[in-house]
């Protein structure tokens, strides 16, 4: 697992361009105080509870005609058994965070075993604790752009989901289900666990995927029954990798 984390920090440079700036639209929350410079701890409540989330900010670079600064915003998603911590310390996002001028959100993934262990992500028809519970983790990442959204901090234009393993598989299931507020996706090493995706607005993929991994096998192509956009069939078949 630590050997494919490497292209994860390397690679999601692709989220400080302009790849694919639709509009998307943030819901208005209850106005609080925005998080501080730096990487805090904030919780938001859900269906399921209080769920957590860490976040950095970058350091400003000087305003223009005191116009306020809004910052592309990348949620970045752990991998199983995993949390936000781990995430972050592993692909070391918050000094390219600091180098680029994005915010970087990691939230944790549902814990089970009397919350000790932080568990996988509800990414669709597939597996573990969250999926099995049906935890509501759609409305998790609703929740993350929304409650910066409303500190007037985010520009709602550039947001970006990225996750490695389990984590790439929830990246998968935002981009489908979450066009309307997300642009682009990144999944690193993991699969899509959803039969069906039609994306209502365009959303831009990276995949990244590697040659060595026994556990999401590189030459393993889609199968004919997988209804995605045409787009992202063409980034995931084996033939163009």
């Amino acid at each position: 697992m630590m050997s494919r984390l490497p292209a994860l920090a390397c690679t999601l440079l692709f989220f400080s361009t302009s790849c694919a700036l639709f509009e998307r639209h943030a819901s208005e929350n209850a106005p609080s105080s925005p998080p501080p410079v730096g990487t805090s701890e904030r919780a938001i409540r859900t269906s399921d509870g209080l769920r957590h989330y860490l976040v950095h900010v970058p350091v400003a670079a000087r305003r223009r005609f005191f116009l306020r600064t809004r910052f592309p915003l990348l949620i970045l998603l752990h991998g199983s058994g995993e949390d936000g911590k781990t995430i972050e310390e592993m692909s070391m996002m918050d000094s390219l965070s600091e180098r680029y001028q994005m915010i970087v959100a990691y939230p944790d993934g549902a814990r089970s075993i009397l919350g000790k262990i932080s568990s996988d992500w509800d990414s669709g028809e597939c597996c573990g604790y969250a999926s099995r519970q049906h935890i509501d983790d759609l409305g998790f990442l609703r929740g993350i752009i929304d409650d910066l959204a409303a500190k007037q901090i985010v520009n709602t234009r550039r947001i970006y989901v990225a996750g490695f393993s389990s984590g790439a598989e929830m990246a998968y299931r935002a981009g489908c289900e979450l066009s309307d507020r997300v642009s682009a996706i990144a999944v690193v090493s993991g699969s899509i666990a959803l039969a069906h995706c039609k994306p209502r607005l365009a959303v831009s993929l990276l995949v990244i995927q590697g040659t060595a991994d026994d556990e999401v096998p590189y030459n393993d192509d889609i199968p004919d029954s997988l209804s995605i956009p045409a787009t992202w069939a063409a980034a995931t078949s084996p033939s163009v990798r």
